[in-house]
């Protein structure tokens, strides 16, 4: 694998205020260029893409970003989220790109946002961004408005009749790491990351399955870390079609999920969070015994060339076992995210 080194682009993928979650969060600061470990058999698909068509052994597959100025693409963005907050909807708006003084701008208009709840509200408040010429991730513009906009939704969402005014009060203050300036931009960038950034400027030998560790924040718990394996590469060669002609494209896929010492990491945080929910009773978390684990799972399908992307299929799979006595509890959490373009 050759050209910029892939590991440490990452950012906090599968992470952030969307997610709501206290632990599983990805890679972080920038290690060693990564090498092949391993061929395996193409493991069976359900997300609408496939594998492609296989490239011969050996072909190094050149991923470049190359946006031009004037792009305009639609989307259709359909995701739905399983667990303690089940929720369900479809996003449709444009992507489009602009010249900026120091890159590229890229924004978002929405023109539907169906369903009702946190996640639909959070679809429809975008901000622009501007990445390098490179495709790599620079900056969120207007950040502090995008900001006031993001937490007074919040504290209107939480603010129902029903709702203790203590206990109100505690979930904002909870959430607050989530909905600084620094949490929110990576938000924005680790969306950019899964879709164009992570990619950019690799070269990929077709067959081969890449793969490294790195560690970061949870954004929840910012004193804890979970160590993250990575592993990526190529599925196969497809077709696809923009502006009326015919395109290369090419199937990649990515997944990520704490290594051993990982989870042990990841429960630490997960007892930090819930110590600071539960207030005076979190002597309890400390005996409760807890089990983890995460997996989150990228499949693109994008034009190698420019890393135009096509379709892209997103799960993340959260599992949180506690045990406390005669006493168990399942927090797990399901998402899926399944988005097509078009270039007309």
């Amino acid at each position: 694998m050759g050209r910029r080194a892939i590991a440490g682009r990452l950012g906090v993928l599968g992470c952030g205020f969307a997610a709501l979650m206290a632990v599983g969060c990805a890679a972080g600061a920038p290690r060693e260029p990564v090498a092949a470990v391993d061929r395996q058999s193409p493991p069976p698909v359900t997300d609408g893409i496939g594998h492609g068509e296989p490239l011969p052994p050996g072909t190094v597959v050149e991923l470049r970003f190359a946006w031009p100025v004037g792009l305009i693409g639609r989307y259709e963005s359909k995701w739905q989220q399983e667990g303690r907050a089940s929720s369900s909807g479809t996003v449709r708006g444009r992507t489009s790109v602009r010249e900026a003084a120091d890159g590229l701008l890229i924004t978002d208009d929405v023109d539907s946002v169906e369903g009702s709840g946190v996640l639909q509200r959070l679809a429809s408040m975008s901000p622009n961004f501007v990445v390098s010429p490179e495709g790599d991730f620079q900056r969120v513009v207007g950040i502090v408005e995008h900001q006031r906009k993001v937490q007074a939704m919040v504290e209107e969402v939480l603010d129902q009749p029903e709702t203790d005014p203590a206990a109100r009060d505690k979930a904002i203050g909870m959430l607050q790491p989530l909905l600084t300036k620094e949490a929110l931009t990576a938000e924005v960038a680790n969306a950019w990351a899964m879709g164009v950034g992570f990619w950019a400027g690799a070269d990929l030998e077709a067959g081969e399955t890449f793969s490294f560790t790195d560690s970061s924040h949870t954004p929840l718990a910012p004193e804890q870390q979970v160590e993250m394996k990575v592993s990526f590469g190529i599925r196969g060669g497809s077709r696809c079609s923009r502006d009326g002609e015919e395109r290369a494209c090419v199937v990649l896929e990515l997944e990520q999920r704490p290594t051993e010492r990982g989870r042990e990491q990841a429960l630490a945080a997960a007892r930090a969070v819930m110590r600071k929910a539960l207030g005076d009773d979190a002597g309890t978390i400390d005996t409760a015994e807890l089990e983890f684990d995460q997996v989150l799972r990228v499949v693109l399908l994008a034009e190698p060339a420019t890393l135009i992307p096509h379709r892209m299929h997103i799960t993340n799979e959260r599992k949180l076992q506690i045990q406390q006595g005669s006493k168990s509890e399942s927090r797990n959490e399901a998402g899926r995210v399944d988005v097509v373009f078009s270039y007309p």
